[in-house]
């Protein structure tokens, strides 16, 4: 996490198989499930990052997906405004 003078940054990653650039922007949408494998009964209902999307955004910030150098696997940031509280 990171707090900077006009943004918090949260940054979220593992060391999983990552994500194709290709689908980045996708796995934001509801119900995406990008391993096929995963059905409503073994993997949830696609809705987690559409979710984070949403109200990362009516909080004025936004969300992206990446790579992580570290672990190998996706990388997600999270930067929301701060909120003055003078």
């Amino acid at each position: 996490m990171v707090a900077e003078d006009q943004a918090l940054q949260i940054i979220i990653a593992d060391d999983g198989c990552g994500i194709k650039t290709v689908n980045h922007e996708d796995i934001f949408k509801p119900f995406i499930r990008l391993d096929k494998s995963r059905t409503r009964e073994n993997g949830g209902f696609g809705l987690g990052l559409a979710i984070v999307k949403r109200i990362i955004e009516w909080h004025q910030g936004h969300c992206v997906v990446g790579s992580s150098t570290a672990l190998g696997g996706a990388e997600f940031t999270l930067v929301l405004p701060r909120v003055s509280t003078a």
